[in-house]
């Protein structure tokens, strides 16, 4: 990769304000036409990337829906201004519940059925 694309991806990167998971930056880079992809610095190109993915869950929060999205499952409430949020699946298997009547322990068993 040379300097400036790097750059550029740094300046992406940066300026992208959703999950930065790779399917999430893989899905909305193949929504932006490969024309406008080139027009755009990497700043612009974050700015454009934040827009799409930010309508996405304004659409998605509208709907009240719990529901799993790349590598992480959707919440439909919390998060910034209570717009909805997205909890990493990784996160929700280490949380550990413990059955104060019995001292059992319990945790998320999560299988991707795909």
């Amino acid at each position: 990769m040379s300097t400036k694309k790097l750059i550029g991806y740094k300046a992406t990167m940066s300026s992208f304000d959703g999950h930065k998971g790779p399917e999430t930056i893989k899905s909305i880079l193949e929504s932006i036409p490969k024309d406008l992809k080139k027009r755009l610095t990497g700043l612009e190109l974050g700015m454009v990337m934040s827009v799409a993915n930010n309508s996405f869950h304004k659409g998605r929060a509208s709907k009240g829906d719990l529901d799993l999205f790349d590598d992480c499952v959707w919440l439909p409430f919390g998060g910034e201004e209570n717009k909805g949020q997205l909890i990493p699946i990784e996160v929700l298997r280490q949380i550990k519940i413990i059955d104060s009547s019995d001292k059992r322990e319990y945790s998320l068993e999560w299988t991707e059925s795909f």
